[in-house]
């Protein structure tokens, strides 16, 4: 029935709930599973922070923390990522190593057929465009991501996917 399946990781609880249950999925119909990390834009989030942080890709805010005067609005580690850190390879890094993990939950679970994408830009459009290039038969996804505000206010990664995918959608709690 399913032959590929895509599963979007963003790190959180959501997300990596979903690996679990495409892994379960992939492994009872012998699927090929596409593991997708879509890197953000702009500035820094807090999150993407906090991970490079505890994956030692930068140093602790208490370490490098400025006086406020100094970073008005923005505390020390943010700071320092955006002035000595290229941001890009700081989320690449990051990004690689949820992926890593993600792969360790799927083939902890029976999926062996596993192969990785890490791509930049929109979630919902990147999601779609690699469903549709890797002609997979099943999206998975989270549905509550780490999103901010704005993804409140404008919808859901997962609610845009579902509605707008060429294939099923299966949105995990």
């Amino acid at each position: 029935m399913f032959k590929k399946i895509l599963v979007a990781v963003d790190g959180s609880d959501h997300s990596l709930h979903a690996v679990a249950v495409a892994a379960d999925i992939a492994q009872k119909f012998a699927a090929t599973l596409v593991m997708l990390h879509v890197l953000g834009r702009g500035s820094t989030s807090e999150a993407e922070i906090r991970e490079a942080e505890r994956e030692h890709l930068i140093e602790s805010a208490q370490a490098t923390a400025p006086s406020v005067a100094e970073a008005p609005g923005r505390l020390g580690l943010s700071r320092k990522v955006d002035d000595t850190t290229k941001i890009r390879d700081v989320r690449h890094a990051s990004g690689t190593e949820l992926l890593r993990r993600a792969e360790k939950i799927a083939r902890d679970r029976g999926a062996d057929q596993i192969a990785q994408k890490l791509t930049e830009g929109n979630p919902a459009k990147k999601i779609l465009e690699q469903a549709g290039a890797h002609d997979v038969d099943l999206i998975v996804m989270g549905a509550r991501g780490l999103s901010d505000m704005q993804g409140l206010l404008l919808g859901s990664v997962s609610h845009k996917v579902s509605h707008l995918a060429a294939c099923a959608c299966l949105t995990v709690k």
